[in-house]
């Protein structure tokens, strides 16, 4: 069987709204290219913090659209001290609710960068 059409976010209901697939496809396009900005094309792993949110959706999409292996942690940093751990120096991305984290990876050896808000602004091109 043969796939003829490209694969699309699910629409994701939270909070009592629904976010589009549109949407998140949007948030996650724009933070693609922000972790590409931000850390390059390195192929070395890539951890990324992902909360069970529409924001969370759109991480996980952006972080393994790219040709990296992807360590996926849970929001909460008591569970990245595991044994053996992520080597010094990993790269961590983190969404803007989770900023607050940064400084336990900081203290972990590992290199996190906050992602900023992935709603448009009047700047970006549609």
């Amino acid at each position: 069987m043969e796939i003829t059409s490209a694969l699309r976010v699910p629409d994701v209901l939270a909070a009592g709204r629904w976010w589009s697939s549109d949407e998140l496809d949007a948030v996650a396009r724009r933070w693609r290219r922000a972790i590409l900005d931000k850390l390059g094309d390195e192929r070395g792993p890539l951890a990324v913090a992902v909360p069970a949110t529409p924001e969370g959706v759109a991480l996980f999409v952006a972080a393994t659209s790219l040709q990296v292996p992807v360590i996926l942690l849970a929001p909460d940093t008591r569970g990245w001290h595991s044994d053996p751990p992520p080597p010094v120096g990993t790269r961590l991305v983190l969404p803007p609710s989770l900023a607050q984290c940064a400084p336990e990876a900081t203290r972990l050896g590992w290199l996190p960068c906050v992602l900023s808000d992935g709603r448009p602004s009047r700047r970006d091109p549609p």
